[in-house]
């Protein structure tokens, strides 16, 4: 998608009216997305059959109602607003749960292959800049069944919450963005560390961050609620950096390599957290240990653009290292045709300034061949 051709969805007031906002202004968008989601979630068997089981097997539905009620009323106008069924707009709020719900699922039914099965996506990396100042910026890789319906909703401030940039596709309530006060996040799957079926979804984790004002608050989201996926978030605010690897039971922070106020670099293996005992107890005996074939060469690609920029990392510098395209191991990826590819495609690219003037800069699909453009919350 041209970034030029992408959506902005302007959505105000409390979370119902947010949601009907979204699902009547993007009805037709969310139409054609359904299917595509539908048609890739668990190896295009019954969609509803698994959200049904996702549904009955955890209590995400307790989690969002205790950490984020507003936001399941926001998922109710969303359908409500689009006319579609309520179970379809939930499942596509679960992008990484039904990944390893998934994965955990078909564990011993059939044997271990290293690349079958298994979510790798997104390169995240920033620095902090003087005492006022962060830059960070992220590839967020899904698959080409979202191209074409990439929007960016832009969230009126409510009086508690700032206003927000949310990068999202139709009917999604965020994947990640930058608010008015300067916080901003991106993340990164890692499916290693071990979920939790009573935890938060990632979708909804996202969106708390950024509806706080504060480092210290978006902080004690992350630390304070428990992450039904693991995730690595890089937390941004003016002048404050800051890695975390969630696991359902813990937040552990990545400190970087290169000490402090230097970049943090992060793409799909822990670097932190140890916590990685069921994925260990379910890949024991099979062929292969690494849930993604290109993660260590992405992180790799991140750290030789580290070494061969001219200072700390700026704007200019971020979109340079996500534009790579090593055929081994590549950070801007392109896939195939709409819809061909279940994972490796670049939706989009962000880079946050995060300053007392936010301003993220949005390509709507790889920094490779898509343009940028500035948004302002």
């Amino acid at each position: 998608m041209r970034t030029s051709d992408m959506p902005v969805v302007r959505l105000s007031g409390p979370g119902r009216a947010r949601g009907r906002q979204h699902g009547e202004s993007q009805r037709s968008r969310i139409a054609d997305l359904v299917p595509r989601w539908e048609a890739q979630v668990d190896g295009g068997n019954s969609a509803k059959a698994l959200v049904d089981d996702i549904l009955k097997e955890t209590r995400f539905d307790r989690a969002i109602q205790r950490w984020a009620p507003d936001l399941w009323e926001e998922v109710l106008g969303i359908a409500e607003g689009s006319n579609q069924p309520l179970w379809k707009i939930q499942g596509i709020q679960l992008l990484d749960e039904i990944w390893w719900f998934t994965l955990y699922r078909k564990a011993g039914k059939a044997p271990w292959r290293e690349h079958a099965d298994i979510p790798e996506r997104c390169s995240a990396m920033g620095q902090v800049r003087g005492a006022a100042t962060a830059y960070a910026g992220q590839n967020m890789d899904i698959g080409t069944w979202i191209e074409g319906n990439q929007v960016l909703l832009h969230i009126e401030a409510d009086g508690v919450a700032p206003a927000q940039l949310v990068f999202s596709y139709a009917g999604s309530i965020g994947l990640n963005g930058l608010n008015a006060a300067g916080i901003g996040y991106c993340c990164n799957t890692v499916i290693e560390l071990d979920p939790c079926a009573t935890g938060l979804p990632m979708a909804y984790v996202g969106r708390r961050v950024l509806q706080q004002k504060s480092f210290e608050d978006a902080h004690g989201i992350l630390r304070g609620v428990e992450h039904a996926s693991g995730q690595n978030y890089l937390l941004g605010a003016p002048g404050r950096l800051a890695s975390y690897e969630c696991s359902g039971s813990n937040a552990i922070e990545w400190k970087g390599e290169h000490g402090a106020g230097g970049p943090l670099l992060h793409t799909n293996h822990p670097l932190a957290s140890h916590d990685t005992q069921m994925f260990t107890e379910m890949s024991a005996g099979r062929n292969g240990g690494r849930p993604s074939s290109t993660t260590e060469g992405r992180y790799d690609g991140l750290k030789r653009s580290v070494a061969t920029a001219n200072g700390p990392l700026g704007v200019d510098e971020i979109k340079e290292a996500l534009r790579q395209k090593d055929p081994a191991a590549p950070i801007s990826r392109t896939g195939g045709t709409a819809g061909s590819n279940p994972i490796g495609y670049t939706v989009g690219c962000m880079v946050y300034e995060h300053s007392a003037e936010p301003v993220l800069h949005l390509a709507a699909g790889p920094p490779c061949s898509t343009e940028f453009r500035e948004f302002r919350p």
